[in-house]
């Protein structure tokens, strides 16, 4: 039996057992991190180099979390084990794989001068389509979800911009009111793509990569490039959401107002008793933004 047989199996015995947004984010964890590697291997073809090679291509390559190289790699062993219990199999290669350390509480260690510098650099950077992803991204927004917008998810008259569930990863509709920043330089992208394209859909994605006609899906070489001329050299991507949060604590802003501009499910108890407006994020964002003004 082939892993993506087993795997689709697993999905389909539980499909009505687990709740919809886990078996949401197994399929994709799998899609986005499993399937390529050990999908077409029979089971007792998969060693412990193919899981660890998984994890290490999570924190290496996609410059993304131990803890989520830790989920992903945790699926693994749940599809082992299910494998076990059906005689499938006797092994579980995924139980030796070594992750990094981690701590939830991460972070970020620039220094004043080098949070100024990216976003300085950032606002004059040389390509428009990058530079409007790292302004997203400076409102703490995840790659995920900036990479996968859509024109539909854009109101202009009301100056707002949302992330349905199917592309938010606490799986809630979130309403975010744009920063004039933000607002100009999407107007900006907006126009120039009637222009090159005289019709732009809902269903389009904003930024398409020109070379595959879809939506891009690397962005290490435009985010070296920022980080090299900000004289950064250690940063991911997802750290604009720590870099906003933890500027934004240190500025006194509420912590529930930090945590609906990064979309964050939940902080506590006391979340459930805040009221939610749409232009938090605008707050939070502008006054962090503030603080670096050349």
């Amino acid at each position: 039996m082939i892993f993506d047989y087993l795997f689709n199996e697993y999905i389909e015995m539980f499909d009505d057992i687990h709740s919809k947004s886990e078996i949401i984010n197994k399929k994709n964890r799998y899609k986005n991190h499993i399937k390529d590697y050990i999908g077409h291997l029979h089971l007792e073809e998969i060693k412990f180099k193919h899981c660890q090679e998984i994890v290490n291509n999570i924190i290496k390559v996609k410059e993304l979390s131990p803890k989520t190289a830790k989920n992903v790699n945790a699926i693994v062993q749940t599809i082992f084990n299910y494998a076990i219990k059906n005689d499938y199999t006797e092994k579980n290669p995924a139980q030796y794989t070594i992750i990094p350390k981690f701590d939830n509480k991460y972070n970020i260690s620039l220094k004043q001068n080098q949070i100024k510098s990216l976003i300085d650099e950032i606002l004059n950077f040389d390509n428009s389509i990058y530079k409007l992803i790292f302004i997203f991204a400076l409102h703490g927004r995840r790659k995920s979800e900036i990479l996968k917008m859509q024109w539909y998810q854009i109101d202009f008259a009301l100056k707002v911009y949302s992330i349905p569930a199917q592309k938010n990863k606490a799986r809630k509709h979130d309403v975010h009111e744009m920063t004039p920043l933000l607002y100009h330089n999407l107007k900006s992208h907006y126009d120039n793509e009637i222009k090159s394209r005289d019709k732009v859909l809902e269903k389009d994605y904003i930024f398409i990569n020109e070379n595959t006609n879809t939506y891009f899906k690397d962005l290490r070489r435009p985010f070296n490039k920022l980080k090299k001329l900000a004289c950064i050299e250690k940063m991911r991507f997802h750290d604009f959401r720590h870099l906003l949060g933890t500027e934004c604590i240190k500025k006194g802003i509420p912590v529930e107002h930090i945590s609906q501009a990064l979309g964050h499910s939940n902080i506590d108890v006391t979340q459930r008793y805040i009221t939610k407006d749409s232009n938090i994020s605008n707050k939070v964002v502008s006054n962090f933004l503030s603080s670096y003004s050349s």
